[in-house]
């Protein structure tokens, strides 16, 4: 049995983002969204800009769908947001569908929350 890590386990205690847009009325599945919804959302929760980052459709489809979400933090770990150029800044990722050179900021269109995640192997 590995050492739990309690920043890490805080952090993630904190970020449970799929509990936060549930109660916002923001579900996994079938449905689309638009992504000012999905940000929206978030900023409502955590008084920051995330940086979503999305998989692109594929062919037959026009429908994006959401494969990270991003918060921003300064040196000190205080939240800001993300659309704010700072050197000094680390980053905080939600679960990832596939490796970060698939993903790309989404476009201001519907998109899909996944109601799973595949870790990308």
């Amino acid at each position: 049995m590995g050492v739990i890590d309690m920043d890490e386990l805080l952090l993630s205690n904190w970020f449970d983002i799929n509990s936060y847009l549930l109660k916002l009325g923001i579900k996994p599945g079938s449905t689309y969204y638009q992504l000012g919804a999905v940000k929206e959302a978030l900023i409502s929760v955590y008084n920051v800009t995330p940086k979503i980052q999305c998989l692109s459709p594929e062919q037959d489809e026009e429908v994006q769908t959401i494969g990270q979400i991003k918060f921003c933090f300064t040196k000190d770990f205080t939240l800001r947001n993300c659309t704010e150029s700072n050197v000094d800044s680390y980053s905080a990722h939600e679960n990832m569908l596939s490796r970060t050179e698939d993903l790309s900021i989404c476009n201001d269109t519907l998109i899909n929350y996944p109601s799973h995640v595949q870790p990308y192997k």
